[in-house]
């Protein structure tokens, strides 16, 4: 988070030194939290459950190979598999990256919505269990 911080000022040195419009930089720290949020959520379920399943790690390679490739990265969301872009919720946070560094148009008002959603239930479904099984790791490890 400190390394994202830093580039966001930086970033924001660079747009205004080349001039370049500042409409949605303003998003960039929203985006940032809400990614801040969901990999923290994540890191708490996969720590506590790395522990009981030794085997997770190659199951997590694949799974992170499929979401990578559904996820819009290297291209827009558009065609007859737009339906299954909307069940990802990296979906919206890369358009809120998108407007924020582009300048293009901000995602839809219920994406948002999802995506705070899921942000939050990742965040307190991590840290609820972890703190469930925090009790029986020591004996595990």
């Amino acid at each position: 988070m400190i390394f994202e911080s830093i580039a966001l000022v930086l970033f924001g040195m660079f747009l205004l030194v080349r001039g370049l419009p500042l409409r949605f930089v303003w998003l960039l720290p929203f985006a940032l939290v809400l990614q801040f949020a969901m990999q923290v959520g994540i890191g708490w379920f996969l720590a506590a459950s790395y522990v009981f399943f030794r085997d997770l790690m190659p199951i997590l390679g694949f799974v992170l190979s499929v979401l990578f490739y559904l996820s819009p990265i290297l291209y827009p969301v558009a065609g007859r598999f737009e339906r299954f872009f909307i069940w990802n919720p990296m979906t919206p946070l890369l358009g809120l990256f998108r407007s924020a560094m582009l300048s293009a148009a901000l995602p839809a008002a219920g994406s948002i919505v999802f995506l705070l959603v899921v942000a939050i239930a990742l965040f307190t479904g991590g840290l609820l269990f972890f703190r469930r099984a925090q009790g029986t790791l020591a004996d595990l490890i």
